[in-house]
């Protein structure tokens, strides 16, 4: 029996009756028609695409939620997949800011990423949270110090403007790179982490094999899974004026299934690591490989839930 073709018109249906079902569908990044991929690999049957952020189990999918295998016999595909508008980029001059874009001391010349906005438990006054080498970026920084967006090192011809105020950080000593800084009154802000919809609904401790997703200023939105907790690794600071310091976190390495050349890039620091589905804030990005390491692609990250105790704030 010979293979009836697909036609075009066939395909405009089934798209057409795809992007309808995508009304009821939670979590849907995009459809349309293409190759499907094995491991990776594009094989030559073209199907009806519906692209997600993260591919669930089907014994973890409602029944309301089920794709159809088939849409006008067109068989149908899922790819993980997340989309953002390249318009608007993390070093641009946002207003309202929010989290995944740049920010840093213009006096210290130390440009990194926004991770979240948390409360002072003292004062519930609304602050930034990032690194100590970002908002400080050295052991002369002192409380009250100017933090702008974007960052010094993405100014370019701009004026620096502020949008917040250096006031406290965790000695290095202790184990942490991190720091916040009060936002200045009037500056508007935006919950949701840049080219995502996260918005932190709870900070909670990582997992070995958690998968988590971070927005960084320079490489952007990248997913990757928790390989090892508890642990110490030492970094060099003395570029800002400090030592070899061992600091506590857990490390990250790249998710095989999503295939990206790299998880983070230097200016990522200070974003913060959630788990997609259930909104958690997991990390704060501090680190990553070296590029003289025998290992591909890694990053360092402090629990969260740490770093906000230590710091005496709360999730905003």
């Amino acid at each position: 029996m010979t293979k009836r073709k697909t036609t075009e018109r066939q395909v405009a249906r089934a798209l057409a009756l795809a992007k309808r079902l995508a009304a009821s569908i939670e979590g849907l990044q995009g459809i349309d028609y293409g190759w499907r991929y094995r491991q990776g690999v594009r094989t030559n049957r073209r199907v009806i695409r519906f692209h997600v952020r993260r591919k669930q189990m089907i014994a973890d999918v409602q029944p309301n939620q089920l794709l159809p295998k088939t849409i006008l016999n067109i068989p149908t595909d899922v790819v993980e997949a997340s989309y953002a508008s390249h318009a608007e980029s993390p070093t641009s001059l946002f207003n309202p800011i929010r989290p995944g874009i740049s920010t840093g001391n213009t006096l210290r010349q130390s440009t990194g990423t926004l991770g979240l906005f948390v409360s002072d438990k003292q004062t519930g006054d609304m602050c930034m949270l990032s690194n100590w080498h970002v908002f400080c970026g050295s052991t002369e920084a002192e409380v009250g110090e100017e933090i702008t967006q974007p960052g010094p090192a993405h100014l370019g011809s701009l004026p620096a403007r502020n949008v917040a105020t250096l006031l406290k950080w965790l000695p290095l000593s202790l184990g942490f790179d991190a720091a916040v800084a009060k936002l200045i009154s009037g500056t508007a802000v935006d919950l949701k982490t840049l080219g995502t919809d996260l918005k932190p609904v709870k900070a909670a401790d990582p997992k070995v094999g958690m998968h988590l997703i971070k927005t960084g200023v320079t490489s952007g939105v990248t997913g990757a899974i928790v390989d090892g907790v508890g642990g110490s690794y030492q970094i060099d600071y003395t570029g800002f004026g400090e030592e070899l310091r061992w600091m506590d976190g857990f490390r990250l390495v790249a998710d095989p299934t999503l295939h990206e050349d790299e998880i983070s890039l230097e200016g990522d620091s200070g974003a913060v690591w959630f788990e997609p589905d259930k909104h958690w804030a997991v990390g704060l990005h501090f680190g990553g490989e070296d590029g003289l390491g025998p290992l591909a692609e890694y990053a360092l990250a402090h629990p969260l839930p740490l770093v906000l105790q230590r710091l005496n704030v709360l999730i905003d």
